[in-house]
């Protein structure tokens, strides 16, 4: 099986606004996934580097019976990075979770934001200020302002 996976900056491609193109092919346990996006999103290629290998993981992974990351989560996170990532954002570390998930985690010294994508790709989030030690949570996440307004302050503090 091979699927693509277009990020919709694709339609301004199609309409010739936008020329450069990456095209990522990803290996999963499910087939080929190709994964085309604007070369303007600069956490592409090391998210790609880092996500490939946990795509590849076979169930019982961690030898307690972990599932393998499931197809709906993998084309759930990439919507996601594309719905999040602003130019300047730092790639996330991404991490597999037991149930085939993902965990996308993104941390300044003063800031920790962790969005976590579900086997069935349902969202939830996590965020924590350690210069206030104040903490929030979102469990099944509709709308994704929060989350953006959270990776927009990081992103400000990797900056500064």
């Amino acid at each position: 099986m091979s699927k693509t996976v277009k990020c919709s900056t694709m339609d301004d491609i199609a309409a010739g606004e936008k020329q450069n193109i990456s095209t990522f092919d990803l290996e999963t346990q499910y087939g080929r996934l190709r994964i085309l996006m604007d070369d303007n999103f600069l956490w592409l290629r090391p998210f790609c580097e880092d996500i490939q290998p946990l795509l590849l993981l076979k169930d019982n992974w961690d030898f307690h019976g972990a599932q393998r990351v499931t197809l709906p989560a993998i084309e759930k996170c990439f919507a996601v990075m594309e719905s999040l990532m602003r130019k300047g954002t730092p790639s996330p570390h991404v991490s597999a979770h037991p149930w085939g998930g993902l965990q996308l985690e993104w941390q300044s010294e003063r800031l920790l934001l962790q969005v976590t994508v579900s086997d069935v790709g349902s969202l939830s989030a996590y965020g924590k200020d350690m210069s206030t030690n104040q903490d929030w949570e979102i469990e099944k996440i509709a709308d994704r302002k929060r989350i953006r307004d959270e990776l927009q302050s990081l992103t400000a503090a990797c900056a500064a």
